[in-house]
């Protein structure tokens, strides 16, 4: 081997031999650490030296311009990212917008496995809405009549009628999937619908294959829209649901011939979860959680409504809202006991069942 000198010359320098490890070399890195503080500290020159290192240590921890960064702002920076990331900050702002399309993110899963889950379950999705496509394209190449499409797209209200939750089987909801063949045989229903999906993720779905040809060309399809709820359920503001709710509907009407519904936001009783979003969503008066997620609901609900017939009106009836949540409204003696919907219907407070 050679060195070569910055001042001169390239001069010779004495062959390396390769280094022969004894049994003690080969000793494990802790091992090793720990015989070099043992060594440090058995003398006085030593014991400075190391207390000296972990003074630096310590002062390059706390007051390095990175760490300040992510004191200010714990969602700086995505190599940092940690699961379970509060949604909304207690400043208000969100780690995703509600009107751009965004697969989930350490703000809207609550863990590694949870993401796994999700993305399984877009692949299936996709999966499906290939199947689905190719199927009734080979129908129609064959002469034969298609039924008419229903696509529902949505969160786990929807993806429930598969009888899961993120792809995987739910007791709770085994009896669902038999809404489809009862009450919508006259349709050939295909279910987009992920648990906890938000308005972003639906449209993030939307722009990566959840609409394909052969039924976003089909004028008698019927597309219904359920979502929004879990916004609403991670702390953002009923103002920001109905800008994202305006945006799929216009995004529906531009790249679909068919019919749109778009389902008003159902009743929730899980109070217990307002405490989640509390700050930034709090009662205005008291400063402690919402006594109830059913205004901000109702305040979705009616601008939807709103925004939804100045587009009917726009695109010739081709989108309208319905309303269904008087089914699912309590009788006085629930009411008195304090539940907001009706536990016979909505035995979580939160899903129907095939009741």
């Amino acid at each position: 081997m050679t060195t070569v000198s910055l001042s001169g010359p390239a001069e010779s320098a004495p062959m390396m031999m390769p280094h022969h490890y004894s049994s003690a070399d080969r000793r494990s890195l802790p091992v090793r650490i720990r015989d070099i503080i043992h060594s440090l500290l058995s003398t006085n020159r030593g014991r400075v030296i190391l207390a000296a290192y972990c003074a630096f240590a310590f002062v390059v921890l706390k007051y390095n311009p990175l760490a300040l960064n992510m004191q200010r702002n714990p969602y700086a920076d995505e190599r940092y990212a940690t699961f379970a990331t509060p949604f909304c900050g207690p400043d208000g702002i969100c780690g995703e917008k509600a009107d751009e399309p965004s697969p989930r993110t350490k703000y809207s899963a609550r863990s590694a496995e949870q993401m796994g889950l999700w993305n399984k379950a877009v692949d299936d999705e996709s999966q499906r809405a290939i199947t689905y496509n190719l199927h009734r394209e080979a129908v129609r190449a064959g002469g034969g009549g298609t039924t008419r499409p229903l696509v529902l797209l949505g969160d786990s209200i929807f993806e429930s009628y598969l009888g899961s939750s993120y792809g995987e089987p739910q007791d709770k909801f085994a009896d669902v999937p038999s809404v489809l063949t009862t009450d919508y045989a006259a349709f050939e229903p295909l279910v987009l619908g992920i648990s906890g999906d938000q308005t972003q993720h639906l449209l993030w779905r939307l722009l990566n294959g959840g609409i394909l040809p052969e039924y976003a060309s089909d004028p008698s399809a019927v597309f219904v829209v359920l979502i929004g709820t879990n916004n609403i359920g991670s702390g953002m503001e009923p103002g920001e649901v109905n800008q994202a709710l305006r945006t799929i509907g216009q995004y529906l009407l531009e790249e679909v011939k068919g019919r749109i519904i778009f389902v008003e936001l159902l009743p929730r009783g899980d109070v217990f979860r307002t405490k989640d979003i509390c700050p930034p969503r709090c009662d205005g008066d008291t400063g402690k959680p919402l006594p109830s997620f059913l205004p901000s609901i109702n305040e979705v609900n009616a601008a939807m409504r709103d925004n939804m017939s100045r587009l009917t009106r726009k695109y010739r009836g081709r989108i309208s809202t319905v309303n269904c949540n008087h089914v699912f409204a309590p009788d006085e003696a629930a009411l008195a006991r304090g539940e907001e919907v009706n536990t016979a219907l909505m035995p979580d407070s939160l899903h129907p069942n095939a009741a």
